[in-house]
């Protein structure tokens, strides 16, 4: 049996600046009372404003209601949209913060590859340096 994708129509109704209602929606990535960022099925939706607050979620719909002082409303489109968790690679490799967690999460991970990358550059020394001086022991260099 085969899954069919269920596609939802993107619609932003938005009363007052105070009041949002959004349909489209495929993952609520981050929110707090300063920022909500949305992956909709058009790209990503950053909102930005006051006292924020997701009131109703419902992704099987695709539907989510706000409330607060929206300030600002924000499209962007990111390649790959639809696969799962590449948002959040792309933030890491490309240096791309989404909010204040994200950018903890994303120096860490950079700090721990480029720590990897380090280990690996100064084994690969050490092996160079064994080698010379085995050669230097054996008299051929």
């Amino acid at each position: 049996m085969e899954e069919k994708a269920i596609t939802h129509q993107h619609k932003m109704i938005l009363n007052n600046r105070h009041t949002g209602n959004f349909t489209g929606i495929l993952d609520v990535l981050s929110f707090d009372v300063n920022e909500i960022l949305l992956e909709t099925e058009l790209g990503m939706l950053h909102i930005k404003g006051k006292d924020l607050h997701v009131n109703r979620l419902n992704l099987d719909k695709g539907e989510v209601d706000i409330d607060g002082q929206v300030d600002a409303l924000n499209y962007s489109q990111v390649p790959g949209i639809g696969k799962k968790g590449w948002y959040a690679w792309k933030a890491v490799f490309l240096m791309q913060p989404v909010s204040g967690l994200e950018v903890e999460v994303m120096l860490f991970v950079q700090a721990i590859l480029a720590g990897a990358g380090l280990f690996l550059v100064y084994d690969v020394l050490r092996v160079i340096r064994r080698i010379f001086c085995a050669w230097n022991y054996l008299g051929i260099y």
